[in-house]
């Protein structure tokens, strides 16, 4: 008799219980599709039942966050992301965790990207948007303080301002990021 129970539990019970796992992993993979496309409220809806079904999926939270911030709502984007950081940190979750936060926060953004470049340091992009985020804030810095010297700048930011390191890699990594290399020209010529 208990041989038997154990083979209803091989054969009938295990087969049901994998195809549930399966249904979530083919569920999961559907939103992730839908997310590729463009179809975010249809992505969000599936990540909303894959987190309902288990609140520690952390690539589905991470991802809704995605694609919260691809439909604008950044408040949503960066509650979601920031869980998946704490949880499963991923460079593509940093990253999209800094196109989330409020743009005057300059060194939290920048903790961001310095986080997904750690992860992935083959990512031409992530350093492209660094080295953006320090060219905006030098020119917006020397405009308020036209007198200072980029030490003083930096101090005030709490970064470091050079851009040129990071577009360099960029283009070191992508040469469609070459152009960037101008503004590194710009910068040099700025604090010389």
């Amino acid at each position: 008799m208990k041989d038997i129970l154990y083979l209803v539990i091989l054969f009938i019970v295990l087969p049901v219980m994998m195809t549930g796992q399966e249904g979530l992993v083919d569920l999961y993979d559907e939103a992730i599709y839908l997310l590729e496309q463009g179809e975010n409220k249809e992505a969000i809806d599936i990540f909303n039942q894959l987190i309902e079904e288990n609140p520690a999926h952390y690539q589905a939270l991470g991802n809704r966050g995605v694609a919260y911030l691809y439909l604008g709502d950044k408040r949503r984007a960066y509650e979601d992301l920031t869980i998946a950081v704490k949880n499963q940190a991923t460079a593509r979750f940093f990253y999209f965790r800094s196109l989330s936060r409020e743009k005057a926060n300059y060194k939290k953004v920048c903790e961001d990207l310095d986080n997904a470049i750690a992860l992935e340091p083959s990512n031409a992009r992530y350093y492209y948007d660094r080295g953006q985020l320090k060219f905006k804030l030098y020119r917006i810095l020397k405009g308020e303080y036209p007198n200072q010297k980029l030490e003083w700048l930096e101090e005030d930011a709490g970064i470091s301002l050079n851009p040129c390191p990071d577009f360099e890699e960029a283009t070191i990594l992508n040469d469609e990021y070459e152009k960037t290399l101008e503004n590194c020209e710009f910068f040099k010529k700025q604090i010389h």
